[in-house]
């Protein structure tokens, strides 16, 4: 595949994550977490600080999305190994250690108010282990990039 047509390719895909993580951030666990506060009211309490670390996540699911578009914006370009996309794939590391924390601080206010329900732990704990999984790639990436780099520069550098 060509890198024009690759680069293509992925920037549709992160698009339609984008469009699919904002739909589920924004509208789907908001409505679930509504209902559920409707069969529990003792929980109300739980409705703002629940709607702000969900609606919340989506900030660094969105930021990672956008620097992942600048490396496709770049492998089109024909500058895959370069130190911007060192950065953003450091700036990736950091989105996910961010959602990672911010699911765990919604386990966290849920289980001190007594309303973790086991199936919301184990998708928390789903979470975070996809975050450990983004966050180890995208740094072990970005150092490998890096070594690409310099390797492109000693090479421009002895012709």
């Amino acid at each position: 595949m060509k890198q024009k047509r690759l680069a293509l390719c992925l920037k549709v895909c992160t698009v339609i994550i984008a469009l699919a993580a904002g739909l589920i951030l924004l509208v789907i666990l908001p409505n679930q977490a509504a209902w559920c506060l409707e069969v529990c009211p003792e929980y109300q309490w739980l409705t703002i600080p629940t709607y702000i670390l969900v609606c919340g996540s989506y900030l660094p699911c969105l930021g990672a999305l956008v620097a992942f578009y600048r490396i496709c914006m770049e492998i089109g370009r024909d500058n895959s190994f370069c130190r911007e996309n060192v950065r953003r794939l450091l700036f990736i590391a950091g989105c996910a250690v961010t959602g990672i924390l911010l699911c765990v601080t919604q386990a966290v206010l849920m289980a001190a108010a007594q309303a973790l329900h086991p199936g919301v732990l184990l998708l928390c704990l789903l979470i975070c282990l996809f975050g450990i999984t983004v966050a180890a790639a995208a740094a072990i990436l970005s150092h490998l990039v890096e070594k690409a780099c310099d390797l492109r520069e000693d090479h421009d550098l002895t012709v």
